[in-house]
């Protein structure tokens, strides 16, 4: 059965971060007759974030199941909106499941209660907001917290004890997590998400495990080693394939020996490319560099800077490396509140006062199978008038559309 499989990056106000991936399998002999819709949220911005969310979920897409929620790392502009969904009393967050990288704590040895059965005893501070995020999880016993139990800070202090139902901080390293828990696995020829970061460990090409870091103490909570434990997803969906990271750095992207780009592309040649991707970190500085766009040979990027984010992002540099990489057709950004001066007829700013920043990213199996440079990019939903998030009536169809045929 044919499928089709919509990559949706959210215009989302300040630094917020989500993206909405719907694959759908089409019955063959009627193709406007939808079989069977899978979904997937890759972070769900900012805690007051999670309305507009919510909104472009059930009534944009018209989802009556949110399926599959990532929250890559515990940076407020990633998890607290998913968090916000999880608040919420309605029924397309029943039976999502839910993957993390688990309790930032890590074990202490095991301990006796006096009279009682031994336990694991744990250290690592937990902020308040990590704990209304797992809080609101729990809230509906119909969902699944996948990484409720892993010990994400262990790296550094040996490995888990056995018998007491914690993971490892590389729990999820490999796991294909779109399909995960349906039961039959995988349907023949549907798009798939498999873990290759998390928790500062990389996948390496010949599916062992590479821990990598920018230095510092691996317990520490600064942002830099949030950063580093974000998850990293691959989709792959016949020979089309893309990358979403988080806010992953050049110490997990770009080890010249382990990095992540060689597990992207393990041949490291056209055959092996990542046809688009999404920026990590926001268009940072600390990620997206000139060799890991060079081993990848992407021809879209996608940056989430919406307006009024408080960092400044994109980074001059990033940018300027991107106007510079061989194989980049056009990259786009999903607002840009600086407005700079692009010289470089690629760059494409989606989100501004007249339309919405939204970048849907569209492939079909066919186009996947035969040829998965031709997806197609459209941008420029109008913002007066049909705008999802006041309620007025929603046009799905943008003024702009561009196919890539390469």
């Amino acid at each position: 059965m044919p499928w089709t499989l919509k990559i949706k990056h959210l215009d989302l106000v300040g630094s917020g971060d989500a993206t909405l991936f719907i694959a759908q399998e089409l019955d063959s002999n009627y193709p406007p007759n939808v079989l069977q819709t899978r979904s997937m949220l890759v972070d769900g911005g900012h805690l007051f974030n999670n309305r507009d969310v919510h909104h472009e979920v059930t009534t944009v897409e018209n989802l009556t199941s949110l399926d599959v929620v990532v929250a890559t790392h515990y940076d407020q502009d990633h998890f607290n909106g998913v968090r916000g969904l999880m608040e919420r009393s309605h029924v397309a967050y029943r039976y999502s499941r839910i993957y993390d990288q688990g309790l930032p704590q890590y074990a202490l040895g095991v301990k006796r209660k006096r009279g009682g059965a031994n336990y694991l005893s744990l250290g690592g501070a937990i902020s308040e907001d990590v704990l209304r995020y797992f809080r609101a999880i729990a809230r509906v016993n119909t969902r699944t917290h996948v990484t409720e139990k892993v010990l994400s800070l262990q790296e550094g202090v040996g490995g888990v004890p056995t018998g007491y139902g914690y993971e490892s901080p590389y729990y999820l390293l490999g796991r294909e997590i779109f399909w995960d828990g349906v039961p039959g696995g995988v349907p023949n020829g549907a798009p798939t998400a498999t873990v290759v970061a998390v928790n500062l460990y990389v996948l390496q090409p010949n599916g062992t495990r590479q821990k990598l870091y920018g230095g510092g103490v691996l317990t520490s909570t600064s942002e830099a080693a949030k950063n580093e434990r974000s998850i990293g997803l691959l989709i792959e969906f016949e020979g089309f394939k893309y990358y979403v990271g988080g806010d992953l750095t050049t110490a997990q992207e770009d080890h010249d020996q382990y990095g992540l780009k060689f597990r992207l592309n393990p041949t490291n040649d056209i055959a092996g490319r990542v046809h688009a991707f999404k920026t990590s970190h926001h268009g940072s500085q600390y990620s997206t560099s000139t060799p890991f766009m060079t081993r990848i040979r992407s021809r879209a990027a996608i940056i989430s800077c919406a307006r009024d984010n408080q960092h400044g992002h994109p980074d001059d540099a990033t940018i300027a490396r991107l106007n510079g990489d061989a194989t980049l057709a056009n990259y786009y950004l999903t607002g840009d509140q600086y407005q700079r001066g692009f010289t470089n007829a690629r760059a494409r700013v989606c989100g501004n006062s007249a339309q919405h920043g939204d970048v849907v990213l569209d492939v079909t199996t066919a186009q996947a199978r035969n040829n998965p440079t031709q997806f197609s990019i459209r941008y420029g939903r109008p913002a007066a008038g049909n705008n999802p998030y006041d309620g007025t009536p929603f046009n799905e169809i943008p003024y702009y559309q561009y196919v890539q045929n390469f």
